[in-house]
């Protein structure tokens, strides 16, 4: 097998398991109590199915169903940091209603 192929399929197995290892996390943190929560599992449960697709057949339609997994990731983070601030936000202006601008987002 050459260097190539086994350094991708190395990356891939890395992918893979961290892909499910945070999807066990969330659910055993109860990820589930809202819709908008549910949103990183169905991402995770999405991107180790065109992992494993990949990994069983890889051909150029499943790759390109994995790298847009990749994408839906970057843009689900995105959404996750934006979710996790407004969240935060809101809990920090219950315990503190004077709190503004940046010691807000500090909090």
């Amino acid at each position: 097998m050459q260097t190539e192929t086994i350094l991708r399929r190395g990356l891939l197995a890395l992918v893979l398991i961290g892909t499910a290892g945070l999807a066990v996390e969330l659910v055993l943190l109860e990820h589930t109590e809202s819709t908008l929560q549910w949103i990183p599992l169905a991402g995770l449960v999405f991107a180790l199915v065109c992992g494993i697709w990949v990994l069983v057949r890889p051909a150029r339609r499943s790759l390109q169903w994995f790298r847009t997994a990749m994408i839906a990731f970057v843009v689900l983070g995105v959404l996750g940091i934006y979710l996790h601030l407004r969240g935060n936000a809101s809990f920090e202006l219950e315990i503190d209603s004077s709190t503004t601008g940046t010691a807000l987002l500090l909090a």
